[in-house]
């Protein structure tokens, strides 16, 4: 059901300790101390007093708790003298001039005892006796573990140092108390501390380390919160990675595209270098004016040089994670690659007007052939192409940038042109 610790260092020094409310002999108090050899550096001390009474103290927050009337009880106590005694306490239903509950326990006396017995309206009846003095020592640390399930009770007592028992030291049977508070119980005079105590309730083990609300272990609990961390710092870093690695594929994509583009159009600019345009160029000429004409890269810079800047970039940026650098120098590539590569659709008409005229003889195979290999290249743009067709009309063609002034069907005289 739940889980309950304390090692008594919440509360206030010199005080009784807020939430445990004392049952029976309200004269003499209990109250937390300080002490350096304790778990917590502080105890609940029992005092003493003059004559053998019931002294009962409960925990508060247990009172609420459903499966309190099936509990299990584990307390770290020393006794300050030899007329002690200390007892788990369940099922309480005391009340201030009569006690009724269940103890289990053990004193430092050697004679038969009940170290399991109940109170019913302040009548006592030993339900299993044996004899006292399990621990019969002062200022030792020792521990008891009480249970109670049903009508079942059993207790067992032993030194710290010592393994815990495997056998119970006392168990019995009895029905004559359903439920109540749960907490500890002296009889004896002598000063006892107590160190820490645990308890579960409905089946729980009593824990003897600090529980969460939830009733598992503190240690439990961190670890399982820094394992969910690890998993979410996994998850996050893999989402990073996949984000910066697409990224990364998608420029390092982009910029193995430009260079291809680049290799096709220095290969066109070769293949061309005996056909002249309009202004009395080769093809090589016009290229390497678009290049040195191309924007955002200075006067002095080329697509070739600005295209190995862009892969060295993407290289060296993959392992440092720049991959907004890598993305933002592709795009400016791509930029200046649409700026000065000014064919596009107007190679596409060349194209066809090429295939249409090849019976004409008008074109060289050679010409052909590159006509060809540039049909899978676009780009945007349209300026510095102009194809010069023996024979058509002006009507066939489509001017595609106006700022260049008029176009005109030219014929060329004979000395011009050859007839093949």
């Amino acid at each position: 059901m739940a889980q309950y610790y304390t090692d008594f260092s919440e509360y206030t020094t010199g005080q009784h300790p807020a939430g445990w409310t004392q049952r029976r002999d309200e004269a003499t108090s209990w109250s937390v101390e300080a002490d350096a050899g304790a778990t917590g550096g502080k105890v609940l001390r029992f005092p003493g007093k003059a004559a053998n009474t019931q002294s009962i103290l409960t925990w508060d927050a247990i009172d609420s708790d459903s499966g309190r009337a099936d509990v299990e009880i584990l307390i770290r106590f020393r006794y300050a003298g030899t007329s002690a005694s200390l007892y788990a306490w369940a099922r309480d239903a005391s009340t201030s001039s009569a006690a009724t509950g269940y103890r289990m326990g053990d004193s430092y006396t050697g004679t038969t005892i009940g170290i399991i017995g109940k109170y019913v309206s302040g009548s006592y009846t030993n339900i299993y006796t044996a004899p006292g003095g399990a621990i019969n020592a002062t200022n030792t640390w020792a521990y008891i573990r009480a249970q109670i399930s049903g009508n079942s009770l059993r207790v067992r007592v032993w030194r710290d140092g010592n393994p815990e028992p495997d056998t119970w030291r006392g168990t019995g049977t009895d029905n004559s108390l359903s439920t109540g508070r749960v907490g500890i119980m002296i009889f004896n005079t002598a000063p006892v501390d107590v160190d820490w105590i645990g308890i579960g309730t409905g089946g729980d083990p009593a824990p003897d380390s600090p529980v969460d609300p939830g009733g598992d272990h503190y240690e439990d609990a961190i670890a399982e919160s820094v394992a969910a961390a690890d998993s979410v710092a996994v998850v996050a870093a893999w989402a990073a990675d996949l984000t910066e690695s697409a990224a990364l594929a998608d420029s390092y994509a982009s910029v193995m595209a430009m260079a291809a583009a680049l290799s096709e159009v220095a290969t066109l600019a070769d293949a061309y270098a005996a056909v002249v345009d309009g202004g009395g160029q080769t093809y090589d000429e016009s290229f390497s004016e678009a290049l040195a004409a191309a924007d955002g890269y200075g006067a002095s810079a080329s697509f070739a040089a600005a295209l190995g800047e862009a892969l060295e970039a993407v290289a060296g940026y993959a392992a440092g994670n720049q991959v907004a650098v890598a993305i933002s120098e592709a795009v400016t590539v791509g930029d200046s690659i649409a700026h000065a590569v000014t064919w596009g659709a107007t190679i596409t008409e060349a194209l066809a007007a090429a295939d249409a005229y090849a019976a004409q003889a008008l074109f060289t195979g050679s010409l052909t052939e590159a006509l060809t290999s540039v049909d899978s290249f676009t780009a945007s743009g349209g300026e510095s192409l102009l194809w010069l067709v023996r024979g058509r009309a002006s009507t066939d063609w489509t001017e595609r940038d106006e700022d260049a002034g008029p176009w005109s069907v030219v014929t060329p005289s004979p000395a011009t042109w050859t007839e093949q």
